[in-house]
C-alpha cells in the first residue's frame, strides 16, 4: 500500500469516534467563522467537516458551503446535521 493510502486509512481510523465530540467543537466553529468573516453569497469548502459544525454555521450566515471528509459516516452526520438546522450543505 502506498503512503498516502496508508496515513488515509490511519486518519479514518483515528476519527472513527468524532461524532459524540460535535458538541465540544460548536463553540471553536463560530468562532472560526465568525473570524473568517464568512458573509451572505460567499462559497466555502468545509474540509475535513466531521459532523458539519463549521459548515452549517457558515451557511447560517447565508453562505453556500459544501463539505468533504475521509469518512463518508461523518458526512453523513453534517448532512443530518444541515437538515435538522434547516441550512443547505452538500
Amino acid at each position: 500500500m502506498d503512503p498516502i493510502s496508508q496515513f488515509k486509512d490511519l486518519q479514518k481510523q483515528v476519527w472513527m469516534n468524532f461524532a459524540p465530540l460535535q458538541a465540544l467543537t460548536t463553540p471553536a466553529a463560530a468562532r472560526l467563522v465568525k473570524f473568517a468573516s464568512i458573509q451572505s453569497g460567499q462559497s466555502v469548502l468545509d474540509v475535513a467537516c466531521g459532523t458539519g459544525g463549521v459548515g452549517i454555521t457558515a451557511a447560517r450566515h447565508g453562505a453556500k458551503v459544501r463539505g468533504l471528509d475521509l469518512r463518508p459516516d461523518l458526512v453523513a452526520h453534517a448532512r443530518e446535521n444541515a437538515s435538522i438546522a434547516t441550512v443547505e450543505v452538500t
